[in-house]
């Protein structure tokens, strides 16, 4: 997108509705997939573990 200066007196420049979602066309698609991404994320049943715990009160740290 070319960005111009205007002509001094010049009659200046008209954006209708329809231009202006054009140019934000993609911003929007953007926000609804974010959206419907974290809507997903908020249903998952369970939360992944990383790795073995690391507290050393767990029963991987005591001695048998």
């Amino acid at each position: 997108m070319a960005i111009n200066t205007l002509v001094p007196f010049a009659d200046g420049v008209t954006i209708t509705n329809q231009m202006h979602n054009d140019i934000h066309a993609i911003l929007l698609a953007a926000q609804t997939m974010g959206a419907v991404a974290e809507d997903a994320y908020r249903q998952l049943p369970v939360r992944i573990s990383l790795g073995p715990s690391r507290d050393p009160d767990s029963s991987q740290w005591t001695k048998k």
